[in-house]
């Protein structure tokens, strides 16, 4: 799974609790790819 898929979760609206487990993930996991993306769409 890619990091800008759960981005595009967080960006509709959707619970970091139900994103993790859409994904088989925690909740810092999610949170982890969520500020990965955040640095590579601020550095673009």
């Amino acid at each position: 799974m890619s990091t800008s898929a759960i981005w595009e979760h967080d960006d509709a609206g959707e619970d970091h609790d139900d994103i993790a487990d859409d994904f088989g993930l925690t909740v810092d996991q999610v949170r982890w790819a969520l500020a990965f993306e955040t640095s590579l769409r601020a550095a673009a």
